[in-house]
């Protein structure tokens, strides 16, 4: 028995001392290999700094592989200038750091240089080695009596585009009075994060393009800026550029919030009332805007001038839906907009109604009937006072967010 209780005391002595042998190894070859991950990332660092011009230092990932152990090396590069202000995400909650140069009348840039290195059964706890460091230019970035523009741009929450979805092009803008524009050739380059020196002074459009559907906060597919280039300067033009999402867009009843199932005209438009502008639509079901955490609203109807366009400009303000935020590509979300009914009788024979508000601000609105021989149809209209016209007949008609008015024969 004493043989075997000793045994068993030797066999936990030993196990506890083999355990902790492994890990001491386990420690030291933690150790060596994070030694070398560190030496891997200063040379990497050493290599940019050799690197005669900053346009010519690049991102890029590679493989190197040490006494049989796999080590991943990740370089990226970012310009950098002194910072004047952040650039703000579409609902203003916080900022984003560029990789851009900022606008400055600094000529001197500055590239930060980032370079991360991971192996093959990296320690969780001690996690990637990341080395960190700027480099100056030895002169400025552009020639004598040039100057350069920097082009930014950025989705809905201030990050970056992908360099390859978008495109910028820089040309001469045209002279006013002049035919045709200063003789030029244009230049094309990703429009994510791109500088483009040696220009000389004058004006010259700066015009985005992008593989798949953008769309700017006020909804440009194609947006443009002209800017000033000035000798021994840098100007940079900002661009917020995102992939389009659709919206659904629904008319519900006031009163319960079912949907409507009343004829709608075909000429009608709907107002998209977003955080940075209105813009009209033609009717769809479904209406593509620019990515917004704060949301869209839609009204029925529409014009600059149309009261229909917005009921919190009527004399007696009414409250409209909320705002839906449309916040990603997966988030479809549905944007109700308002208005009134009218069943119309007496129709039998009469394919196209009219409806004209009896100031003349609105856009007429045009009803197509598919089946004119039915005797009644319910027809969708904004809130307003619209004049509806109908074979011989024409009554008018007052709808807003609380009921409709009392019907009464057209004045006009």
């Amino acid at each position: 028995m004493e043989a075997i209780v000793a045994l068993l005391v030797f066999a936990i002595m030993a196990t506890g001392s083999i355990a902790g042998i492994t890990s001491a190894l386990k420690m030291i070859a933690e150790s060596r290999y994070r030694q070398a991950a560190h030496n891997l990332a200063s040379q990497d660092i050493d290599r940019m700094r050799a690197v005669p011009e900053l346009a010519d230092m690049k991102s890029l990932e590679y493989d190197v592989t040490l006494d049989g152990t796999t080590f991943v090396v990740d370089r990226s590069i970012g310009w950098e200038t002194p910072h004047i202000g952040p650039v703000l995400p579409d609902d203003g909650s916080g900022s984003s750091a560029s990789g851009c140069p900022r606008v400055a009348v600094e000529t001197t840039r500055y590239v930060s240089v980032e370079v991360t290195v991971t192996w093959t059964g990296m320690s969780p706890l001690g996690g990637a080695v990341t080395s960190k460091t700027l480099i100056g230019a030895n002169d400025t970035i552009d020639s004598p009596g040039t100057g350069s523009i920097i082009v930014e741009t950025y989705n809905a929450v201030g990050e970056h585009l992908a360099a390859s979805s978008v495109t910028a092009t820089i040309e001469p803008a045209p002279v006013p009075g002049e035919p045709e524009p200063p003789a030029g050739t244009p230049r094309t380059v990703p429009g994510q994060c791109s500088v483009i020196t040696d220009l000389a002074p004058g004006d010259y459009t700066v015009s985005l393009s992008a593989l798949g559907a953008h769309l700017t906060p006020t909804h440009e597919v194609a947006p443009t800026q002209t800017v000033t280039v000035t000798a021994g300067h840098s100007i940079t033009t900002r661009f917020v550029y995102d992939d389009r999402i659709w919206i659904k867009a629904v008319a519900r009843q006031p009163s319960t919030g079912a949907p409507w199932g009343a004829l709608m005209a075909s000429d009608m438009k709907l107002a998209v009332i977003g955080p940075d502008n209105t813009t009209l639509y033609d009717l769809a079901d479904e209406i593509p805007v620019h990515p917004s955490a704060r949301g869209y609203q839609i009204v029925a109807g529409g014009g600059e001038t149309c009261r229909a366009a917005d009921p919190d400009e009527w004399t007696v303000a009414q409250k409209r839906y909320p705002a839906v935020p449309v916040t990603g590509p997966s988030n479809a979300p549905e944007v109700s907009y308002q208005g009134w009914g009218v069943d119309l009788a007496n129709l039998a024979g009469i394919a196209t109604i009219t409806a004209q508000d009896p100031a003349g601000l609105c856009s007429p609105l045009t009803f197509v009937r598919a089946d004119p021989t039915q005797p009644r149809e319910p027809l969708f209209m904004p809130f307003g006072t619209w004049d509806v016209r109908y074979g011989t007949r024409c009554d008018s008609f007052t709808f807003g967010p609380t009921g409709a008015g009392p019907v009464k024969r057209c004045t006009t």
